[in-house]
């Protein structure tokens, strides 16, 4: 594979003229595995099973090819979204997604119209995660931008299990599902960081599972029996003797035609 890899990268660079270094690749693996949820943190773990996202707590890749990912990012076309090969055009499906991640991909579009400013970021940390307003601008000037760390969102919130108060398992719910988002879906060239615009997906809990599958599929069909069948009585059967003479009978023209013909 890596001798494929290779020769498809090479053969990129003569025929294309692609001369970049390969990309930076960051890996998460082991910022997930630091904020595991264990048995005293099930009410947390509950809220993101039901969202879809629990198999997103095991995501991770350990070995990749660099050559090879800067290869299709070289080759890929935003206009038609999909990837210009020597062999033709092909792209990545949702389907392609739910197999691969285990995660819903029907139900509310996620978009955000606007950019998020600091202000707001540092008003959304105090309302949503329950902060200060002295440590969310001191958080979002660290960053230099509308994100808070990684790092922070576990030191502040990875020691709150079942025995916290109510206010804050949610909090600490939403810090999870922002933590989670941050290392897989949404990461960023910053390594370290994640986006707060990212908190408004996670403003009402009560409304989960509006992006999974049971909020918007709708409920199939209630099963209708079929109609009775009515069987019709059968034919009734000639006599078998007339029978026998009618086939004798063409037996006999047709022997007959036949060796006319032949005549």
């Amino acid at each position: 594979m890596d001798l494929y890899c290779g020769v498809f990268t090479t053969m990129l660079q003569r025929r294309y003229g692609w001369d970049r270094a390969p990309l930076k690749l960051v890996n998460h693996g082991a910022k997930l595995q630091l904020w595991e949820l264990d048995t005293e943190m099930s009410r947390i773990y509950e809220t993101v099973h039901r969202y879809g996202l629990a198999p997103l707590t095991s995501c991770s890749h350990r070995v990749a090819n660099r050559q090879m990912l800067s290869a299709f990012c070289e080759r890929w076309q935003p206009e038609t979204t999909t990837f210009h090969l020597p062999f033709g055009e092909m792209t990545i499906t949702l389907d392609d997604v739910a197999s691969i991640l285990h995660i819903p991909v029907t139900g509310s579009m996620i978009s955000f119209s606007q950019p998020l400013r600091v202000d707001d970021a540092n008003a959304l940390l105090v309302e949503l995660l329950g902060t200060t307003d002295v440590e969310a601008s001191r958080e979002t000037e660290q960053c230099r931008s509308p994100s808070v760390r990684l790092l922070w969102l576990r030191d502040h919130f990875s020691t709150i299990t079942d025995a916290s108060s109510d206010d804050d398992i949610v909090f600490a719910t939403r810090a999870f599902l922002l933590h989670l988002v941050g290392c897989t879906l949404f990461a960023d060239k910053s390594a370290t960081s994640v986006a707060v615009v990212y908190l408004e997906l996670f403003r009402d809990l009560s409304m989960v599972g509006s992006y999974a599958p049971p909020a918007s599929v709708d409920p199939p069909p209630p099963i209708v029996p079929p109609p009775p069948v009515t069987v019709a009585p059968p034919a009734p059967v000639a006599d078998p003797s007339a029978l026998a003479s009618d086939s004798t009978q063409s037996t006999t023209v047709y022997v007959r035609s036949k060796r006319k013909k032949k005549t």
